[in-house]
């Protein structure tokens, strides 16, 4: 029985340091391969951290850069909105300045055109006198010729009268009425009744 509880327990007690044994190796196999990969970790653990930090500046940097656009661009946008207030009300400004001249050209147009009848119209009014004046020149001529006509022709009667008178003496027909005569009569006619 010795042998039979002895030999279990040297195949045991073998097994045990075997396994202690293979235990050692793999402990320091993996403590070798630990070991030899630890500093490349760290290294790349290392390089990491520094593109991180690098990453975050410029990340930190372009936020930065961004807001001072964002700034710039909200004041070039007022400028802008007032600019395009300007532009507005010089357009309007405008506007109202060519209505003002449409209106002045207009009334220039009308005062043109109202000079201008009032212009031919004074040259008519001219044209028209000067007729009249021409005409009443005529008349004038006319009426003097004739009275100078009836001065002539009277005082003709007059001389024919007085050689009647004087070749035939001092003969009255009562017919044949003179010029005193004849002059009562007329006075006598206008005489209001009265």
């Amino acid at each position: 029985m010795s042998n039979e509880l002895g030999m279990p327990l040297i195949v045991g007690a073998g097994a045990f340091i075997v396994g202690w044994v293979l235990a050692k190796i793999a402990g320091l196999l993996n403590k070798r391969s630990v070991a030899g990969e630890t500093p490349n970790e760290h290294h790349q653990i290392r390089s990491l951290e520094a593109s991180l930090r690098v990453a975050k500046k410029k990340a930190a940097d372009v936020t930065e850069q961004f807001e001072s656009t964002c700034v710039d661009f909200n004041a070039l946008k007022e400028a802008h909105e007032e600019l395009e207030t300007d532009v507005q009300e010089r357009e309007a400004a405008l506007e109202r300045a060519r209505q003002a001249i449409r209106d002045e050209t207009r009334k220039v147009h009308e005062l043109r055109r109202e000079l201008t009848d009032r212009a031919e119209a004074k040259i008519r009014a001219e044209a028209k006198a000067k007729d009249i004046e021409t005409e009443l020149d005529v008349m004038q001529a006319g009426s003097s010729a004739m009275k100078d006509e009836v001065d002539r022709l009277s005082a003709e009667h007059q001389d024919l009268t007085d050689q009647l008178h004087a070749v035939t003496g001092t003969f009255e027909h009562p017919l044949v009425e003179t010029a005193e005569d004849e002059d009562d009569r007329s006075s006598e006619e206008f005489l209001p009744d009265c």
